[in-house]
């Protein structure tokens, strides 16, 4: 359902991204990792139509949304890394009912989806209060209904994980799992990527360095280490308990 082809980001004489080449499946989930700088909110930001690249192709369900990003609003949701210039109005309803401007529904009908969403995020209190009045878990589960009340076919999550308490990240990882639609998740977190994800990316100096099941790649330690990162916290855990029962 998305196919980029070539895809090359340059500011000036700097290369932000470069032919970089990928697909999702229908609901498939995909997590995007690298180190800071490697390129992947530059690439979610072209992806989602809000900046045009230098060259190549991004297809949604076969139609270019290269700097059309009212078009790929119809297909796809970016949520930013700060909710805070995201929800913009004064009051989460009013940016639920933002999201479903386009919508053919009638009046009453996009109430009954507003009360909907909020019912299934926990935030049906929350409708008459300001989005900054609001925790920063609160935030981030009220930009991800404003995305998902639209149904869109594609999510792209920027460091969604960022800045949340431990309650709130575990909420956060219940409804990502229970999401049918396709998701490209970029992501320091690399425990959050191997709860919520089935394949992952490794982006370095704007490439795409390594690729393969998000297990497979998050447990590569040798790897991991080639491109700035480390392994998730949950498996360092897991081998230094092997480690200590071995010297037992």
């Amino acid at each position: 359902m998305l196919q980029v082809e070539h895809l090359t980001v340059a500011y000036q004489a700097l290369a932000v991204l470069r032919n970089v080449n990928l697909t999702l499946r229908h609901g498939e989930k995909v997590a995007l990792v690298g180190a800071n700088g490697s390129g992947k909110s530059s690439l979610l930001l072209h992806l989602s139509g809000c900046l045009t690249p230098r060259a190549g192709r991004i297809l949604v369900e076969g139609e270019s949304c290269i700097g059309q990003p009212r078009r790929a609003g119809r297909k796809m949701g970016l949520l930013f890394q700060r909710q805070e210039c995201q929800l913009l109005l004064p009051s989460l309803r009013e940016e639920l009912a933002l999201s479903l401007c386009d919508s053919p529904l009638d009046e009453a009908a996009r109430q009954q989806q507003i009360q909907q969403i909020a019912t299934t995020f926990g935030l049906l209190p929350l409708l008459d209060r300001p989005p900054h009045h609001l925790s920063g878990g609160e935030q981030q589960r009220a930009a991800l209904a404003t995305l998902l009340i639209t149904h869109p076919a594609l999510l792209l999550l920027d460091e969604p994980s960022a800045a949340l308490d431990p309650q709130a990240r575990r909420t956060l990882i219940h409804h990502l799992n229970r999401l049918n639609n396709a998701l490209l998740l970029a992501t320091h977190d690399l425990d959050l990527a191997l709860q919520t994800t089935q394949r992952t990316l490794v982006l370095c100096a704007g490439r795409i360095a390594a690729q393969g099941e998000t297990a497979q790649i998050l447990r590569d330690e040798a790897l991991l280490e080639a491109y700035g990162l480390t392994l998730p916290l949950s498996l360092q855990a897991r081998l230094s308990g092997d480690m200590v029962e071995g010297n037992a």
